[in-house]
């Protein structure tokens, strides 16, 4: 089938370290704070989702993640694709990279 070229670039991948409707409990906002190139995104529906890390590889991203739940304690910490700014699937991000 036809190449589309894809920019692998603009595929990174994140760990989602928590999602808020709120402000995270100050102790919790506390740990994100230690976290590397910590980033935030408010979505339509008010929530905040609160994100890690940036890496081009995914298993980077995912030996990324079980240091977060080791050594910080966030034990829902997982791995998540964007595609420039947008959420998209893991699958979907794997496959584009190939």
């Amino acid at each position: 089938h036809a190449n589309t070229a894809i920019d692998k670039n603009l595929i990174s991948f994140r760990v989602q370290v928590g999602s808020y409707t709120n402000e995270p409990p100050a102790d919790v906002l506390q740990k994100y704070k230690q976290l590397p190139s910590l980033t935030s995104k408010r979505k339509a529906s008010g929530n905040s989702q609160y994100f890690a890390g940036k890496f081009k590889n995914y298993d980077e991203a995912k030996k990324f993640c079980n240091e977060i739940i080791s050594s910080h304690g966030i034990k829902d910490a997982f791995v998540v694709a964007f595609f420039k700014e947008e959420m998209i699937s893991i699958q979907e991000a794997l496959e584009l990279i190939k």
